[in-house]
């Protein structure tokens, strides 16, 4: 449905994603893709710290 990359106003190195999903199964279901797995594998090499924070929407 949504997904919009951010850039931290302090510093530049810092990248944020904000990702919304119809549900929980498509968004597993893309996590578990090849396409996504290979991102993975290629950025551990170029990404300090991946970090991922499953939220709901409030309201």
């Amino acid at each position: 449905m949504q997904y919009d990359l951010h850039q931290d106003n302090q510093d530049p190195n810092v990248f944020v994603f904000l990702e919304r999903w119809t549900g929980y199964d498509v968004w597993h279901d893309h996590m578990e893709s090849a396409h996504i797995k290979a991102y993975i594998a290629l950025a551990d090499d170029l990404v300090n710290e991946f970090v991922v924070k499953e939220m709901h929407a409030i309201g």
